[in-house]
């Protein structure tokens, strides 16, 4: 992206020191929502555009198939915070765009990321990385925090999914219906697959460390 300023905010490290330079009531309301999904291990800052202009309701239909996408290949939940924004942290007009945080059970394929973005909006390349952009997750960014910087304005909104799933902390009411009580068993074997490979992998380090 050649004018980022025209075109939203494709990377973090445009503004590296935005969060330190926020006002003290400014910092204190995002960092009372970012707690909460502070403690969820992230796998990527994502910030996704259009090559139109594109209307809100349009996007959200773009944003919510990408994610279906992504679940249907990788065939588990895709927990997310994500931020639609139309202004820049200047309060300049930009093209709306979103940035969010993606994590799984299993590792998420940037690659995926990026190839599915590109199919929906029917692009076969992103030149300079021009209507996405896929970077790992680096708590030291502030990612969360970038995502809600506007909360509380006009300016931006922000959504959520599955972020239960990947922070017990959250509360949740499970809804009772057949269909979602299936899925959450579906869920729970994948987190018991997980727990039991993890475990796994720890007892053959200690059984190594032992024998060496």
């Amino acid at each position: 992206m050649s004018n980022t300023e025209n075109r939203g905010d494709m990377s973090r490290d445009q503004s590296k020191h935005w969060y330190d330079e926020m006002q003290h009531r400014d910092r204190v309301i995002v960092d009372a929502v970012a707690e909460m999904v502070r403690p969820i291990e992230w796998q990527y800052f994502v910030t996704v555009e259009f090559p139109w202009d594109v209307r809100p309701e349009t996007a959200d239909r773009k944003f919510n198939a990408f994610i279906n996408e992504l679940e249907r290949g990788m065939k588990t939940r895709i927990g997310y915070v994500r931020a639609k924004e139309s202004r820049s942290k200047s309060g300049a007009a930009v093209p709306l765009h979103f940035h969010c945080c993606l994590t799984a059970l299993k590792p998420i394929d940037g690659s995926q990321i990026e190839s599915i973005w590109l199919r929906l909006v029917h692009r076969t390349k992103s030149p300079e990385q021009d209507v996405v952009l896929v970077e790992p997750y680096n708590a030291a960014q502030h990612g969360v925090e970038y995502i809600v910087k506007m909360i509380g304005t006009l300016e931006a909104e922000w959504d959520f999914q599955w972020l239960h799933l990947f922070n017990p902390a959250i509360e949740y009411t499970p809804k009772l219906d057949h269909h979602s009580l299936r899925r959450d068993r579906r869920w729970q074997q994948q987190l018991m697959d997980v727990i039991l490979a993890t475990a796994a992998t720890r007892r053959d380090a200690i059984l190594e460390s032992k024998v060496g």
